[in-house]
């Protein structure tokens, strides 16, 4: 159940804001999930094919503004570098196509 903003806010010993707001992303996150999957497992033909596919990738950064940047070894630099790495996860269905239903940075 998701509680909306202006509820919580007034309650006494309230969640900070950002853990509301995180648990409504992963709440809305879930529900995409399932919708996509609902979607592609109706359009598909039974018994076919399904992958999850795992994707590694990595960005150089310069500077520290953006979140999560650390020095971490970066393929595309092909070594240590300053960047940030993220996994995704696509969930495919032969003849019916794939959708993201996961990342993690």
């Amino acid at each position: 159940m998701i509680t909306p903003l202006h509820d919580e806010a007034w309650r006494p010993n309230a969640q900070p804001t950002e853990d509301v707001l995180r648990g409504a992303a992963q709440g809305a996150m879930s529900a995409v999930r399932r919708f996509a999957i609902a979607g592609l497992d109706a359009g598909a033909w039974p018994g076919s094919l399904t992958v999850g596919v795992l994707d590694e990738s990595g960005q150089e950064k310069k500077g520290s503004a953006t979140a999560g940047v650390k020095r971490q070894h970066m393929g595309c630099a092909g070594g240590i570098d300053n960047g940030i790495n993220t996994v995704h996860l696509a969930y495919v269905r032969a003849e019916a196509g794939h959708a993201l239903i996961g990342t993690h940075q």
